[in-house]
């Protein structure tokens, strides 16, 4: 089912519409037919309809005859006799519906502005298959929507393609969209990037995962281009102010992601966002903290923008503030100190050691991860040298660098050695690897895994389960 950007609102949302009776439930459809076959004193409607109309075809063709037997009304070889319920029922629709016109507030769709008439569309549309649910349907519906943004308030604008995310997560359907709008990119996390090019006759499509989007937008092509923070910043607020008691955490990349989603997985209302390097949580953090600390804002919700410790990027200027409201946003730097996973403010010059979410995991699981994923390279050598290495019983820290490593070499021979699995885990496409591998462990663990990284979180924002 394809709405175009073009299609005018109000002819689109007449029951009668073809592209609306789409959407209509089967169920539906066959209750009209059970109407009009359901048997009173032995015979349906459709039966009465028909015997009827018979009789009073044989009464006009007995007229003509009089005048020349050769003209009479008769049905066209090899066509049906008969009416059938379904052709009723079609004629049913097209009578019936028009007497319905959908409206908002007593008013009609034409007399609505273009973004609530387009609001409406996806309004209507995401009821009706929300209310099939897994129903059988006629058909299976395939929803593509041409710039559902379009003359949208920006208000408005997340919770559409929030509604759109929740119709192909949560019910299956499958969803397709064009648009110009960057802040669709929270909720599209398990969704796909389409780049068709047409060459020389021949079609190509190549795809993306929207998974880290802004992280990976590096290996788009060229014609794609995606627009500044303010369309993302804008569309956190929004939700935020939609969905009150949601807990944001914006991350660095793909792979805190995966860490920080298993940790935190028993607790529901957190999302979880990788916006590629500490560059870009920075900046998105100076964009929403004005907005975040206004005592007007009525917001339960909080958000986290964590950060590795950097080397070169060790100290942040605190944005200016605009009010004593600052308990919704937090900016903060992960540090281990004596073994313990802490959350500082970068914001305050201290001595940081360098430090990053790898550093702050559980450290048998860490460290079976990394070696699991040697293990499975193409690196002989290297998965020759793990041999000689085993984990540090005890170990406090998943740290692989320093002396509380978690790490050792069995033969002093091999210490030197010890910076190619380093090199390895810090890899940035063995680290997405890594982590998927490590939430492979912890699941299949037979303990309960402790994460301090997860407590120190969740002491943070206050959060429950």
């Amino acid at each position: 089912m394809y709405i175009p950007i073009e299609e005018s609102p109000n002819e689109l949302l007449k029951l009668q519409n073809t592209t609306m009776q789409q959407l209509l439930n089967k169920n539906m459809l066959s209750e009209i037919e059970k109407i009009l076959n359901k048997k009173t004193n032995g015979k349906s409607i459709v039966t009465l309809i028909n015997e009827n109309l018979d009789e009073f075809i044989n009464d006009v063709n007995a007229i003509i005859s009089r005048i020349d037997s050769k003209y009479s009304f008769t049905n066209e070889a090899g066509n049906k006799k008969n009416l059938t319920a379904k052709d009723i029922r079609e004629k049913i629709l097209e009578a019936y519906f028009p007497l319905r016109a959908l409206k908002a507030n007593n008013h009609s769709i034409e007399q609505l502005s273009s973004g609530e008439q387009r609001k409406a569309i996806i309004d209507v549309a995401y009821s009706i298959l929300l209310a099939n649910g897994n129903k059988e349907t006629e058909k299976d519906i395939i929803l593509a929507i041409d710039e559902p943004e379009t003359s949208m308030h920006i208000s408005n604008c997340f919770n559409q393609f929030l509604m759109l995310e929740e119709l192909a997560r949560n019910h299956q359907r499958q969803i397709m969209i064009t648009t110009h709008w960057y802040g669709f990119l929270p909720i599209a996390q398990n969704g796909k990037l389409h780049h068709i090019l047409s060459n020389a006759g021949t079609t190509m499509i190549d795809t993306f995962s929207l998974y880290n989007v802004i992280e990976k937008r590096r290996s788009f092509p060229d014609v794609i281009e995606l627009k500044s923070m303010y369309d993302l910043a804008t569309s956190i607020i929004t939700y935020m102010r939609v969905n009150p008691n949601t807990s944001w955490i914006i991350c660095e990349g793909s792979d805190d992601k995966v860490y920080l989603e298993y940790m935190l997985k028993d607790y529901n209302a957190i999302s979880i966002l990788p916006v590629g390097g500490c560059r870009n949580v920075v900046k998105l953090y100076q964009l929403l903290y004005s907005p975040l600390t206004e005592k007007s804002e009525e917001n339960d919700g909080k958000a986290l923008f964590l950060m590795d410790t950097d080397l070169l990027y060790k100290f942040v200027n605190k944005p200016i503030e605009f009010s004593a409201n600052k308990n919704t946003i937090f900016l903060r730097r992960l540090q281990i100190d004596k073994g313990e996973v802490k959350l500082l403010d970068p914001c305050t010059p201290n001595i940081y050691n360098q430090t990053e979410i790898e550093d702050c995991l559980n450290p048998r699981c860490y460290y079976e991860a990394v070696m699991k994923a040697i293990r499975k390279c193409e690196d002989n050598k290297l998965k020759s040298l793990v041999e000689k290495y085993s984990f540090v019983d005890g170990a406090e820290t998943s740290m692989l660098r320093g002396d509380d490593s978690c790490i050792q070499a069995t033969d002093c021979k091999f210490i030197s050695q010890k910076n190619q699995i380093i090199n390895f885990a810090e890899n940035t496409e063995n680290k997405y690897v890594i982590a998927n591998l490590y939430r492979e462990i912890c699941e299949q663990s037979a303990e309960k895994v402790e994460h301090k990284l997860a407590k120190a979180i969740v002491e943070l924002l206050r959060i429950s389960e």
